[in-house]
């Protein structure tokens, strides 16, 4: 488990198996981004894992766009930054403009390399002239966005903003999981199974296409690592309660020949991981399976099922 993911008491850590070379690249290039550009990753500043203080923006090339579900700013388009005076992580407006529909009085939001032509916004019953709204740094920039598709608006000069010191909202998350992300989540799972099995059991030959994805990024036409919104446990896998827990086990697949790994940080996305497929050997007992606990920071012992 990374520790950026929390330091767990009892954690299992690899000695003499990973190069330096390699450690250096995987935190560099995968745990750097699992960290600060996830779901998982933003979850460490709500539990405590991590101080809010220490938050990073990547701003609008984030890999998370939130967007707001209710009250007067609905429809708009967010971003994740620290903000000094709630001492929270909390949303800060993307460069965007919207435009009232005449028929509903609701606004439509368009980031700046989003805006559809003018003929286009008026056939969705879009006002393209007046009270338009602009969030952004750079007004200039807004404006540039608009005449490139011939708008030339009157802005809406005072916006009805929510107070942000009381008003909770709701916000729906869109999360890119990209080759990045699901590498560093395989790199979890190869590791698990190194810390038990040995490094002799892990430099088999069948290891070496997840071993080139994790190092290179070598995709085969089988994807290593699939998302699932269920959970691992068996007595949460559809419920809308979870432990707050991280999750990694290894076992057989239900053919026999292949090795697959869960992993959830979190306890909310499941990742299931394929380390091997068709493995051709003798076939050891590797079923096992560990949650990390964020209450305690102790590490227990699954039992499957």
């Amino acid at each position: 488990m990374p520790q950026s993911f929390g330091l767990f008491q009892n954690n299992f850590t690899l000695n003499g198996i990973v190069c330096d070379d390699c450690n250096q690249y995987f935190g560099d290039n995968l745990e750097l981004d699992l960290g600060r550009d996830t779901f998982e990753g933003i979850s460490r500043y709500e539990h405590g894992t991590r101080n809010p203080k220490d938050f990073k923006s990547l701003g609008p090339r984030s890999r998370i766009r939130l967007k707001i579900a209710e009250g007067v700013l609905k429809g708009t388009f967010s971003y994740l930054a620290y903000s000094q005076e709630l001492n929270l992580v909390t949303p800060r407006p993307l460069p965007q403009v919207g435009f009232l529909n005449k028929k509903s009085l609701d606004y439509s939001y368009f980031l700046l390399d989003e805006i559809p032509d003018k003929p286009e916004l008026e056939n969705m019953g879009l006002d393209c002239d007046k009270n338009v709204r602009a969030f952004g740094d750079s007004f200039e920039a807004i404006e540039n966005a608009l005449a490139s598709k011939g708008i030339y608006p009157d802005f809406q000069k005072e916006i009805p903003l929510p107070d942000k010191k009381l008003e909770k909202l709701l916000v729906e998350f869109d999360v890119n999981v990209d080759s990045i992300i699901r590498r560093a989540i395989a790199k979890i799972a190869f590791n698990y199974l190194a810390y038990w099995q040995g490094a002799d059991f892990v430099l088999q030959d069948v290891f070496n296409p997840v071993r080139c994805y994790i190092r290179n990024g070598k995709q085969t036409n089988t994807p290593f690592v699939v998302v699932r919104k269920e959970g691992i446990l068996a007595d949460e896998k559809y419920q809308d309660f979870r432990r707050l827990i991280h999750i990694v086990t290894v076992n057989w697949a239900q053919n026999g020949f292949s090795i697959i790994s869960q992993v959830s940080l979190f306890n909310y996305l499941s990742y299931t991981v394929q380390l091997a497929k068709n493995f051709p050997s003798e076939k050891p007992d590797i079923t096992k399976g560990h949650f990390f606990n964020l209450g305690d920071y102790k590490i227990y012992e699954l039992v499957a099922r």
